[in-house]
């Protein structure tokens, strides 16, 4: 059985970490994705189509610069 994904995007010390996330349906995901804390998140279903995308405003994170 194929799940809905959200991909979450942050950047760390000049790093980008991207990691992955697997739901069994896309309410988890959705619910998931609304609580996490990243520069970008975005939930797929199965099939691999983007059903939402919410980039952060602010989100504290570690520079080297």
């Amino acid at each position: 059985m194929s799940k809905h994904r959200v991909r979450t995007h942050l950047w760390n010390m000049g790093i980008l970490e991207t990691i992955e996330h697997l739901f069994d349906s896309e309410e988890e995901a959705r619910t998931f994705a609304g609580t996490i804390s990243a520069h970008t998140v975005k939930v797929y279903n199965p099939d691999g189509e983007l059903l939402s995308t919410r980039t952060a405003e602010a989100v504290s994170t570690n520079t080297y610069a």
